[in-house]
């Protein structure tokens, strides 16, 4: 496959429509994409410095200052690994013709893994302030002072997220200032000094669309806070009615 390697990208837009994807970086069947700066590229879909589909591997870059509808410093799909990064001061917005915003530093779509990043800084107008994940493995990240409208730091759904520290995070309007999550696992995380309307430090959502049975397990949940009246300082877990599965906490 490709190798990008050690390269300065920067000041690049790519503009168009919400399949626009990549504003400095696009690599599409795999490929290595590792050691590269890429800051203050914009995109009007996925990606603002760096987009990966097809698997692969996103190794020890350097992206910050980046815009994207979604995935404002890194967007990937289909089982790409997303490792070593450092992620920071990046924005997902929304475009008035599609409901993006999320994932202001790193977005996951259709699994993959997303493991010891440090993702800080960085917002988004929706969801997943630090790190969005549809499916997939969160891992030893340090996700720290991002917000979003719901899941300030991490936002997922069907997924792993373990050995985490989660400090500082806010979620703005919404639920999960540290980590809103439907369905899997949470396990040994540390998610402390954040903050939302419910659900401060882990707001755990779960319904007919998350089907799998949730654990929330050793993690360290502290100092967290909630506002305007809402439920959960620490941990919300949330059963919608049309939920049959089982939860543990």
């Amino acid at each position: 496959g490709s190798i990008v390697s050690g390269n300065l990208v920067e000041n690049n837009t790519a503009t168009g429509y919400y399949y626009t994807k990549g504003g400095g970086i696009y690599v599409n069947n795999g490929g290595v994409v590792n050691g590269n700066t890429v800051r203050n590229t914009t995109v009007d879909g996925y990606g603002g410095g760096i987009y990966a589909d097809g698997g692969g591997v996103l190794d020890g870059n350097l992206v910050y200052g980046n815009l994207a509808n979604s995935g404002g410093g890194i967007g990937t799909y289909d089982n790409t690994v997303v490792s070593n990064n450092i992620v920071h001061d990046n924005t997902a917005f929304n475009q008035p013709w599609d409901g993006g915003g999320a994932g202001g530093g790193i977005i996951i779509n259709d699994g993959g893994t997303v493991i010891g990043n440090t993702v800080y800084n960085n917002s988004a107008n929706y969801g997943g302030g630090g790190i969005k994940v549809a499916s997939g493995l969160v891992k030893n990240n340090i996700v720290t002072g991002n917000t979003a409208k719901s899941g300030g730091g991490i936002s997922g759904s069907y997924c792993e997220v373990s050995n985490n520290i989660v400090i500082g995070n806010t979620a703005t309007n919404s639920d999960g200032g540290g980590m809103y999550l439907s369905g899997g696992i949470t396990n040994a995380n540390i998610v402390m000094d954040n903050a939302a309307i419910n659900g401060g430090g882990i707001f755990i959502g779960v319904s007919s669309y998350s089907s799998s049975d949730t654990l929330i397990i050793s993690n360290t949940v502290s100092a967290n806070t909630i506002t305007s009246d809402g439920q959960g300082a620490g941990i919300y877990f949330k059963e919608y009615p049309t939920y049959h599965g089982e939860a543990s906490i």
